[in-house]
This record gives structure tokens, sequence and C-alpha cells, in this order.
């Protein structure tokens, strides 16, 4: 029984000093992760931050380092290039048992003159080296800014009842100076609710959020309205609705793991 003992505590010893030896050779793969965002602008937004994660350090961090940053659709027939770019460091995040440090790309934006949408937005990040890197960030909006003195919203709070991450009702406090018809409110340049109320002076309006699979936390809005048959539009800036205060990137069906030089 001894001599079995001994053998089997032989074998755990060689097992572990194998791993290890593996553990040594096999260095962890250098990773970038990428939660998949709605990102809803309008055109008086002169920037956009995006975060990225990565597990190493990486020259993709470094502003030095880079020569050219823009946002895309999959096909680049719409393409944005940064004017500006910004990189602020985080704090650490973990996510199946690796920690992630954060970095916040913040992107000065060209000024538009009409709405733009990309139902598939991709950020491709060059290096003066000449390494390129394209990663998918979620959904881009931008709304062409329209002004618009008939309706306000005075006060305004979202919830995230369904999931964590993402907005599932808006409502708002409308005030209008003459009677009129709420007829939609767009949450993207291609995606709205149908609401259809009246609003005679001052009334809350409950905007139900369709499921989807995006960070979602804030966002500008576009009001349709009628008023004497005729149908008017109004534009809200970038309002943020809730902050998420975690140590973790669990959300597994928003993020995109690759692997960088």
């Amino acid at each position: 029984m001894r001599k079995i003992g001994a053998v089997i505590i032989a074998l755990l010893i060689v097992a572990i000093v194998y791993l290890n030896i593996r553990a040594i050779e096999e260095p962890v793969s250098k990773k970038l992760l990428v939660q998949q965002t709605l990102y809803a602008i309008t055109t008086d937004d002169s920037q956009i931050q995006v975060p990225l994660y990565v597990n190493q350090k990486t020259v993709l961090t470094s502003v030095e380092a880079i020569d050219t940053v823009y946002i895309h659709n999959i096909d680049e027939s719409l393409k944005l290039k940064a004017t500006t770019v910004d990189i602020q460091a985080g704090g650490k995040k973990s996510y199946l048992n690796e920690t992630y440090l954060s970095y916040y790309f913040k992107l000065g934006l060209p000024k538009l003159e009409m709405d733009l949408y990309m139902k598939e937005a991709y950020l491709t990040i060059t290096l003066k080296n000449e390494e390129r890197y394209t990663v998918a960030i979620g959904r881009l909006s931008i709304f062409h800014t329209v002004t618009d003195d008939q309706i306000d919203i005075l006060t305004q709070f979202g919830t995230n009842e369904k999931a964590e991450y993402r907005l599932s009702s808006i409502t708002l406090d409308i005030k209008a100076n003459s009677p009129v018809m709420i007829t939609n409110v767009f949450y993207t340049v291609n995606q709205f609710v149908q609401i259809n109320q009246a609003i005679t002076n001052r009334q809350e309006v409950v905007v139900l959020i369709p499921n989807d699979v995006f960070l979602y936390k804030e966002t500008a809005l576009k009001i349709q309205y009628e008023m004497d048959g005729i149908t008017y539009e109004k534009t809200f800036n970038l309002f943020r609705y809730f902050d998420r205060v975690t140590r973790t990137l669990d959300d597994e069906h928003i993020n995109r793991i690759y692997v960088i030089n």
C-alpha cells in the first residue's frame, strides 16, 4: 500500500511540474474584447467614445503608435475618419478568469449634414508600422439635428428591467406649446416606437424599447409629431439614462473577442 501511495504522489508531482512547464511554454494569447454597443447620437455631438479591453499591454492603446482610426460599415461604403484620437486608461475588468485593462477611445467626428446609419459598425485602427486591426463595435446612428420650439422634454428617465446592460423603456415628460399628437419616437435613424398619444400641455410619454443584443445605456432621440395635420420632427441630444458599476464583463452574448499580435 505504501508503494502504491508513493507512486501516486510521484505521478501527481510529475503532472504538476508538466503543467507548470506547459504554462511557461504556452503564454496566454493577447486578446482584445469589444462589447457590442448601440451608439445613437446627433450631428451636434463632436465625438464618440468606444471602450476597448485588452488582457495584455499592446501598441493599439498608444496614441503615438496610431496612424488613422475610422468607423465604417461592413463593406466600407460608409466611413467616418476620426478627426482626433484620445485614449484614456480605465480600471481592470474580469472575464472568464482573465483580467482585462479598460481603454476608452475618444474619437472626434467630422461634422455631418445628414442622417447616418450603420446597422453593423466596425472600428479600424491602422498603426504607423502599417499593421491594421478591424473589430465590430455594434451599431451606429447619427441624427441630423432638427430644432423646434413647439415641444420640449422637461425631464426623462430610463429603466433596464429586462437586462442590466440595455434600456428597456424611456419615460419622457413632454411639454407642448399647442395641442399635438406624438406619433413616433425614433431611437435610431431606422428604428422607432409608435406612440400616437395626444398632448395638450404637458404629459408623460412611455417608450418601450424592443429587445436587442447591444449595450445601450444612453441615446439621442427624434420625436415625430403632428399639429394641424402637418408632420414635424425634433431631435434631442445624447442623454445617459443609467451607469453600470461592475468589475466584470460577464455579458457574454454582447462580447466579441479578437486574438491580436
